[in-house]
């Protein structure tokens, strides 16, 4: 990975921050960049290329806001709808019971708890509790969030906690899925079938953020066609701003850098995008966390080693 984000820097990023306005650096503005890689290069990390700046490594995100897209109509298509405000209320899923031969995922409960109490106290949680029983809104079966996906309005957050895979191909029948409870699945066509059965694609069931802290929702099973994953479902059906990965990411770190991500949103009121941003930043140099965050969850951050990139870089922002 060290080797990839060094040559993303020399072969591809350095390049076009030489390009950036002088404007830019003399208001000492933070620039967005939308990329829209192709194929092989929608599996880099482009916000974690690297440089050696006055002896220190510098990811590219320290440097600007990193925002991907399937498509330039889809960046068109995000920016013309109307934002929705952010509310307490929404769905939380939190590692569900999926009867399959996959690891538990002890912190994604932990996190996705935190979450809901710390920030949204109105949203439905789904899954497991902290200490592995069923949560008292549902277990999470794929038809438990099918039915909130479809019923409008369903509340401005999704954040889903769970187990993601892909099955490589490029037939029809292959696809991006969530594993959730008593062996279902969630594919992508599906939550592109219930957003769109919800009512106008312009307000996908009222959903402003769907944070899909899962492995590689961010990634196409259908070769390398990149345009259809679980991100950019939700994007097609309306929903405002998503974050998903781009491969399997680590349980602890993924944690804290989720909630990190909503306090940024929640706390500081910054976008999704800028919030990603410097929730990766503040994992990437250890800072201290907020008064928010609960005391189960700061153990997470003791034992999270932000040294490796896979276990920051991997969620990327898509949308608005």
């Amino acid at each position: 990975m060290s080797t990839v984000c060094d040559w993303a820097f020399q072969s591809a990023i350095g390049h076009l921050f030489g390009q950036l306005p002088p404007s830019v650096s003399a208001i000492r503005q933070i620039p967005r960049l939308i990329l829209v890689p192709m194929q092989e290069l929608a599996l880099i990390p482009w916000h974690a290329a690297r440089t050696v700046h006055q002896g220190n490594q510098v990811y590219a995100l320290e440097v600007a806001t990193f925002s991907y897209a399937a498509s330039a109509r889809q960046v068109v298509q995000s920016a013309s709808r109307s934002p929705i405000a952010l509310s307490g209320g929404g769905l939380v899923l939190g590692d569900p019971a999926t009867g399959e031969d996959v690891p538990d995922l002890p912190s994604a409960r932990t996190e996705a708890l935190a979450i809901r109490d710390a920030y949204y106290p109105r949203a439905r949680y789904l899954g497991r509790l902290p200490d592995g029983t069923s949560a008292p809104d549902g277990p999470g079966a794929a038809d438990h969030v099918r039915a909130w996906l479809d019923t409008p309005p369903a509340g401005s957050v999704l954040h889903l906690a769970c187990h993601g895979a892909v099955v490589t191909g490029v037939g029809q029948g292959d696809s991006s899925y969530l594993a959730l409870a008593n062996h279902t699945r969630l594919t992508a066509e599906e939550v592109v079938e219930a957003l769109a059965g919800a009512g106008d694609a312009d307000t996908a069931s009222g959903v402003e953020l769907a944070v899909l802290a899962a492995c590689s929702t961010a990634v196409s099973g259908r070769g390398f066609d990149e345009a259809f994953t679980l991100g950019t479902a939700l994007l097609t059906a309306g929903v405002g701003s998503v974050i998903s990965a781009q491969w399997p990411v680590p349980d602890t770190e993924t944690s804290v850098l989720m909630f990190m991500v909503h306090h940024f949103v929640r706390e500081v009121g910054l976008p999704p995008a800028e919030a990603l941003r410097a929730a990766q930043i503040w994992l990437l140099h250890r800072e201290a966390p907020p008064m928010s965050m609960p005391l189960s969850l700061r153990g997470s951050v003791v034992q999270a080693d932000a040294s490796k990139v896979a276990a920051w870089a991997g969620f990327v922002h898509m949308g608005r």
